[in-house]
């Protein structure tokens, strides 16, 4: 697997990258100030017929 990390545009200080310990995830390069929104993650709600 490639373990090179990778930017993610939300704030410009996120990025994909792996832990010795924990494995994947996403991790900040700079504090971030309380209350800063980091992402949005739309939801769409079907039903069970719809699925």
């Amino acid at each position: 697997m490639d373990e090179t990390p990778v930017q993610l545009p939300a704030l410009g200080c996120l990025e994909l990258r792996s832990h010795p310990q924990r494995g994947r995830g996403v991790f900040t390069q700079q504090a971030i100030a309380k209350g800063t929104l980091i992402h949005i993650s739309p939801v769409l709600v079907f039903s069970q017929a719809e699925y």
